[in-house]
């Protein structure tokens, strides 16, 4: 006598539980995270010149296409589409898609229709899948491929790549792709995760426009030094900081946190990050004297799954005790750059202050990197691993009681000769002493 209950899930209730809880935007970005698997998988240099993303959506259809390497026949058969990963399975180091859940939970998603193409070096397949038909037969979870083909000779690595088409789409899908903002959202969206890896040379388009990465940028001098940290943690995570000053843009300043070079969240100036506001722990709340402030966080681990991000990775989990300790030295590391360089910055500029603007002067003599392509970019690290900048002038910074503050620009080149002339070293002296020869000569003491 069978002494069991059946506890066996329908397959429409599956797939209703399974996309529920991501959106289109996120299911939509998990099949470009596969195909960065497979740049991975090619390139272990990162160098991805010559890769291509092409990705295509209107209200009937959706496609997406790479030149990646493919899905071998193999793979596909054993693994790459079943509903999880199996244990035997050989990982892609330092992935950010991995077959899984990722793929079958966007096509679901999607539409009720879906074909896959995929021409691996040693062989290719061709899949059509009907859900509406796939979910009748609730005893078989396997998916039916029409065509095979072995390659022998095997083909060039230039010619791999899948090819993904999602048709019979579902109504809320219909709407979304027909809809304007919908589409431009998208793309901001895929243009900020991939930043990094376009940076690197992957050309990502959709809808035929090629897709541009912010670049990620610090202004460096010999005054300006990067502030870094790097940590190994026990289970195999790697985490590495960087923090310093850019241009003062409300939209770009904050933290930009990358797992295995997908940018999680980013430019951050919530209390994720530490911008909790005085008296809270972290740092004052984010406003306009700080949007110089630039962070980057890098957490890397070659089992993804190590990684303290959320399943769909839309956000960090702010309970991991990996990211617990790396935000407490996130916030030690805003500080340097607030305390000591953006909150006394803000000071020269106030229309009280009177002396040396050795802040700004310095920042006009800085260029900027990106550190996505710069090589090297460690010749740029402080010495003492902390941000390190001019030392403002503290000798005047309040106009005297009766005095009024003069305020104007000139050529440099001339005031550094008015300097030698005068024989003084500040800008401040040059413009008092031509303000009293002014005085002298053209109004005079007595008046």
């Amino acid at each position: 006598m069978d002494k069991t209950f059946n506890a066996e899930p329908t397959k429409e209730f599956f797939i209703s539980m399974l996309v529920r809880d991501i959106n289109l935007r996120d299911a939509i970005g998990d099949l470009v995270d596969n195909c960065i698997d497979g740049a991975l998988n090619l390139r272990e240099d990162r160098n991805f010149s010559g890769l291509f993303i092409h990705i295509t959506i209107d209200e009937d259809h959706f496609k997406i296409s790479d030149n990646c390497g493919g899905i071998d026949f193999e793979t596909a058969k054993s693994y790459a589409f079943r509903f999880g990963r199996p244990e035997e399975v050989k990982e892609t180091k330092y992935s950010i898609g991995q077959f899984g859940i990722g793929m079958k939970r966007a096509l679901f998603k999607m539409g009720n229709e879906f074909t896959v193409n995929s021409k691996a070096t040693d062989n290719s397949f061709k899949m059509n899948v009907d859900v509406r038909e796939w979910s009748k037969n609730e005893d078989d979870w396997s998916f039916p491929y029409q065509e095979k083909e072995e390659f022998d000779p095997p083909i060039s690595v230039e010619d791999t790549g899948t090819t993904i088409y999602v048709n019979a789409l579902n109504e809320d899908v219909k709407s979304a792709f027909a809809d304007t903002i919908f589409k431009q959202t998208l793309q901001n969206e895929l243009e900020l995760d991939q930043l990094y890896n376009i940076n690197r040379g992957l050309k990502i388009t959709f809808n035929d426009i090629v897709l541009k990465a912010k670049r990620l940028k610090f202004d460096i001098s010999e005054k300006f030094k990067i502030g870094h940290w790097e940590e190994n943690f026990a289970n195999g995570v790697k985490v590495k900081l960087m923090v310093g000053v850019s241009e003062s843009n409300q939209d770009l300043g904050g933290w930009y946190i990358f797992c295995n070079d997908r940018l999680i969240v980013g430019p951050e100036t919530t209390e994720l990050t530490g911008w909790t506001g005085r008296g809270k722990g972290g740092v004052a709340n984010y406003h306009h004297q700080y949007y110089r402030f630039r962070g980057y966080a890098f957490f890397s681990s070659e089992d993804s799954e190590k990684l303290p991000w959320n399943t769909t990775k839309t956000g960090m989990n702010p309970d991991s005790p990996i990211f617990k300790s790396v935000r407490g030295q996130m916030i030690e590391m805003m500080k340097s750059v607030i305390n000591g360089f953006l909150n006394p910055l803000k000071k020269e500029n106030e229309s009280d202050y009177s002396g040396e603007k050795v802040l700004n002067s310095a920042l006009e003599d800085t260029h900027q990197i990106n550190i996505a392509t710069t090589k090297n970019i460690e010749q740029f690290f402080a010495e003492d691993k902390s941000f390190t900048h001019p030392v403002p002038d503290t000798s005047r910074s309040r106009v005297p009681e009766g005095d009024t503050r003069i305020k104007y620009s000139a050529d440099k080149h001339m005031v550094n000769k008015a300097k030698k002339v005068l024989k003084v070293n500040t800008n401040a002296e040059v413009g008092s002493l031509s303000f009293m020869y002014f005085v002298e000569n053209e109004i005079g003491l007595d008046e």
